[in-house]
């Protein structure tokens, strides 16, 4: 690896990126620090710098991350392929990683060091409050590694180096236009680049007659700590394998279109189309049978199309797909070629993941048109409910979490049968998992859950942010296990 850092030094020894790195932080710096301190200002100094911080973060960073990734990808346009063929492709984005990404924590630093002196020397009041710096130093690092990752990925993805600064100047407005709406905190919280203002912990409050901000403590968002590393991981490892010509996205699809074809003639196709009309008409009849009961119209005809649907048939459906996926591998031993083949394993699990998921979409909407053909047979005549597409993109998310266990359980259990009993059962476990106040964390009743099959009129609870974070947590966790395993099976 040092070889490889060395390397990228002499590269970029008189590209004067270190001295563009410096000039836009002095730049943020004169431009927090520049301004007339009163004696309120002085008094509450440290607090002041703690609550302006994050804005010029939001501002600053953003832009200093796409000015050094598209330096240090636009370097080897022309050198790429023959890069990756003399040396490892995860070596060469870890050494321009590693080396590019010390510009950027410098910088960090450099700020950190700068705001201390200016304090001291335009005489904030007070003694240094060190362990809130050292909190605010930790908040800072995080999403400042979490922003550049992901551009700097994505500038060694393209060769036209417009298309990543495009995408990071209209992330860094969201992010800065999130800033400005603390009434909305899912903004900042759905962005990356609005990541600084979701772990920023010092508030503020400015007196109109008076003309005096007071500034206090405010909780601190442990959980989007969490979220923000785990997606610099993410970055980090999609980022290491698709970003050089070998492997990458053009394999990856290929490998997407051989399962495809492997699936072309499979008999699975009927399924997913006759089968949701079991609980469609199911739904209907009972509903049209208790119409005394059932008085709230298309929510009513939900939750009755839905309790067919998320707990027994497509489960059920999903654990023979994903079955069937993994058997196909197994027959004449599929799977010494397949994972003999020069691509990453976890995007042979991704490729499953997808084909399987598209499925899950088709059958999402496809539910939708039965339940609005439903409504119309039932005799009713008010407007379709405007939750509609939400509950079915919800409910598509929670079942990729469904499909992503069963072919971690497909994988593991080499038999067709036992992983579609596993999923009728992991459906019906969700029902009572719902109805004992935990459904919102158990993998197979997110699907239900996200659909809101037992409320439809209610918000979902938690949020839509905790929902989809949830899911994105455990498809990651699955995907990761299916990889690993698959990892061992190619090393027996």
């Amino acid at each position: 690896m040092k070889r490889y850092l060395f390397c990228e030094y002499k590269k970029t020894r008189r590209k004067y990126i270190f001295v563009m790195a410096v000039a836009i932080t002095a730049v943020a710096l004169c431009w927090g620090l520049y301004g007339k301190y009163n004696e309120s200002a002085l008094k509450s100094g440290w607090m002041m710098m703690l609550y302006q911080l994050p804005l010029l973060n939001t501002i600053f960073m953003p832009l200093l991350s796409i000015v050094v990734a598209s330096r240090f990808a636009g370097i080897e346009t022309s050198m790429m392929k023959q890069l990756c063929s003399v040396m490892p492709k995860q070596r060469l984005y870890d050494a321009k990683l590693i080396y590019s990404l010390s510009i950027i924590l410098l910088s960090l630093l450099i700020q950190f060091v700068s705001v201390y002196i200016a304090g001291r020397c335009f005489g904030f009041s007070g003694r240094f409050p060190i362990e809130l710096y050292a909190l605010y130093f930790m908040f800072t690092i995080v999403p400042a590694v979490e922003i550049y990752v992901f551009q700097f990925s994505v500038s060694m993805l393209f060769k036209n180096q417009a298309v990543p600064f495009f995408i990071g100047a209209i992330g860094e407005f969201i992010g800065l236009f999130a800033l400005f709406l603390p009434q909305y905190p899912w903004i900042r919280n759905s962005v990356i680049w609005g990541h600084y203002g979701a772990l920023q912990f010092v508030g503020g409050d400015w007196d109109k007659v008076t003309r005096i901000s007071t500034f206090y403590l405010m909780d601190i968002n442990w959980v989007m700590f969490a979220v923000s590393i785990l997606l610099c991981v993410a970055f980090y490892f999609i980022g290491r394998n698709f970003t050089c010509p070998q492997g990458g996205i053009k394999m990856i699809l290929s490998i997407i279109n051989a399962d495809r074809k492997k699936l072309k003639r499979a008999p699975l196709w009927l399924a997913f189309i006759f089968m949701p009309i079991i609980p469609a008409l199911l739904g209907t009849l009972n509903y049209s049978a208790n119409l005394e009961i059932l008085e709230n119209g298309w929510y009513s005809l939900w939750t009755q199309n839905t309790l067919f649907t998320c707990y027994f048939f497509l489960p059920i459906m999903l654990g023979i797909y994903c079955s069937y996926l993994i058997s196909i591998e197994r027959a004449n031993h599929n799977w010494n070629k397949v994972l003999s083949m020069p691509v990453p394993v976890w995007q042979i699990f991704l490729s499953k993941l997808i084909i399987s998921s598209f499925m899950l979409i088709i059958s999402e909407i496809w539910i939708g048109v039965l339940f609005i053909v439903s409504g119309n047979l039932a005799g009713i005549d008010s407007a379709l409910p405007s939750e509609l597409l939400v509950w079915l993109g919800c409910g598509t998310l929670g079942g990729i979490v469904l499909v992503s266990a069963q072919l971690l359980v497909s994988l593991i259990i080499k038999n067709f049968a036992a992983p579609v009993g596993i999923a009728l059962i992991g459906g019906l476990s969700g029902l009572a998992a719902l109805a004992k106040g935990f459904g919102h964390i158990y993998p197979y009743s997110l699907m239900a859950f996200g659909m809101n099959s037992n409320a439809p009129q209610r918000l979902m609870e938690g949020g839509y942010l905790n929902f989809t974070l949830t899911c994105i947590i455990y498809i990651v966790i699955f995907t990761t296990i299916g990889s690993v395993y698959l990892s061992v099976k190619e090393q027996k």
